[in-house]
């Protein structure tokens, strides 16, 4: 393979790599703000007949932010693979 083959080659895995990196924080932001922001200001607005268990929020809400972390560390990880 030529040197402007091989620099187009680790052009486009950075590229796809960034992708990949861009598309899962993405959706960790989707669920941070969802799972984790949502159901506390759900909370917070709601009249006492139709509030949820702040129990019920508190463990949903922790476990949509430890999930959103995960998929983040997913997307850093996933932008170890770029080439110089």
């Amino acid at each position: 393979m030529t040197a402007p083959d091989e620099a187009k080659q680790k052009l486009v895995q950075n590229e796809a790599a960034k992708l990949t990196a861009t598309y899962l924080n993405s959706v960790a932001v989707g669920v941070f703000i969802v799972g984790g922001v949502a159901p506390s200001l759900t909370y917070t607005i709601s009249l006492d007949a139709g509030r949820p268990d702040i129990a019920t929020v508190a463990i949903a809400g922790v476990a949509c932010v430890v999930a959103s972390a995960g998929l983040h560390s997913l997307a850093r990880r996933s932008l170890r693979s770029l080439k110089p």
